[in-house]
């Protein structure tokens, strides 16, 4: 009667086990324990997926057989996402792994220069797995995607934006961890790329002093290469057409007349989006090197009320920041140069927002401090925040090459999280 109880016990412990198992390739679930949800699929992203009205195919060449542990464990993360957008997606979402050094060399040459010609995927040599005592060799790994939709197609370069890094196995693997919590928005930004009808509109904004001319000449070929982009002088139109999908405003220098700041919130008001950079006080760098020194002050654009309606405050001010960029500075009589922090160029840290979770720090100059007010119907979300040790000068501020002779007194810098972007 045991035996019967054992074996039977045993034949419902193996059933049981087959049907967790069935559950488990049924229904995927990734779990992110990470504090900023780095892992974990955005509303954004998901909303993207589930509208999909037709087939996307994905092409991930992540893959081979001689990787080292740190592209398996890449490429088992890179199958984690894929699954999980599938579960959004669901069958108009379909991906697979190619191992593009597989085959006669013929046909691995001939797939490597279509890959780098049309997408500008290119391998990248890694040190293969061995044994202690072995000679050390190389493997080449393909860090890249091809998204498909139609007759559309766009690559996907995982290493790309990714700062210069060693080829020892620890600072691959640490590369590799960084490049991790960038795939869904790049593979998000290259569905989206495919899959819109039309590009997006965006007009850069003249008409106030803004920043024009060569020295923003690569940022506006690269938003031509993603919206279709052109200007709009606000003072030479009666309105801003409805059809123009986000403004973008640069460095403003000449107030806003009430005439502008109508036009521009009643775009807002029928749906459009502004993308506002503005440097509320002037500090000029420029200004600091001619003359060693300059007082800053409000510029006094005149967008106070315009931005209290929505509910941010732009203060008149600057932030200092111990965590910062440097500037040279002579030593000695010989020339010889070091480098000193500068506490007005703050390296900011981003948020736990989309846009901004996986950035490194942004390098600012002279930024200023955001305060928010209550607005109803209105959500702020900071983007850029200072670190945990800044301060802030009120207005007017003296800048001089004095603040590089002293060493800042750490005690005064006990503002945390400072938002400047939202």
């Amino acid at each position: 009667m045991n035996k019967r109880t054992n074996k039977l016990g045993w034949v419902l412990a193996l059933v049981a086990l087959v049907g967790v198992n069935l559950l488990a390739a049924s229904f995927h679930k990734r779990y992110d324990l990470t504090e900023e949800q780095r892992y974990s699929l955005s509303a954004p992203a998901q909303r993207l997926l589930r509208s999909l009205d037709s087939t996307v195919t994905i092409d991930v060449f992540v893959a081979g057989n001689e990787l080292p542990s740190y592209v398996r464990q890449f490429r088992n993360a890179l199958s984690d996402f894929l699954l999980e957008a599938r579960e959004y997606g669901g069958a108009k979402l379909q991906y697979r792994f190619i191992n593009p050094f597989e085959g006669d060399t013929a046909t691995v040459n001939a797939l490597l220069d279509s890959l780098q010609y049309n997408y500008g995927l290119q391998p990248l040599a890694v040190q293969a797995p061995g044994k202690v005592g072995d000679k050390l060799e190389v493997t080449n790994v393909l860090h890249g995607a091809v998204v498909r939709y139609g007759n559309r197609a766009e690559g996907v370069d995982l290493l790309k934006g990714q700062r210069g890094f060693g080829t020892s196995p620890e600072e691959l693997a640490a590369l590799y961890n960084n490049v991790e919590a960038s795939v869904e928005y790049k593979f998000a930004h290259a569905i989206q790329k495919v899959t819109q009808k039309e590009k997006p509109i965006v007009a850069y904004l003249l008409g106030n002093g803004e920043v024009w001319g060569p020295n923003i000449n690569d940022a506006f070929l690269t938003l031509r290469s993603e919206y279709r982009a052109d200007t709009l002088n606000i003072r030479e139109v009666p309105y801003i057409p409805p059809v123009i999908n986000a403004l973008v405003v640069l460095k403003p220098t000449q107030p806003f007349s009430t005439e502008d700041k109508v036009k521009i919130d009643q775009y807002v008001a029928h749906g459009g989006k502004v993308f506002w950079m503005v440097d509320n006080m002037y500090a000029e760098f420029d200004s600091l090197y001619k003359s060693q020194g300059f007082i800053a002050f409000d510029r006094g654009l005149n967008l106070e009320d315009l931005m209290f309606n929505w509910g941010v405050r732009i203060n008149q001010d600057l932030l200092q920041d111990m965590q910062c960029d440097q500037l040279p500075q002579v030593s000695d009589a010989s020339g010889a140069q070091r480098f000193v922090d500068w506490p007005f160029f703050p390296v900011l840290n981003g948020t736990a927002h989309p846009i901004s979770k996986n950035l490194d720090g942004i390098r600012t100059f002279f930024p200023t401090v955001m305060d928010t007010v209550q607005a109803d119907g209105i959500r702020k979300t900071p983007l850029l925040v200072s670190s945990p040790n800044a301060r802030v000068l009120g207005a007017p501020a003296k800048i001089d090459f004095q603040f590089l002779q002293i060493a800042p007194d750490e005690k005064l810098f006990k503002r945390r999280n400072v938002p400047v972007a939202y």
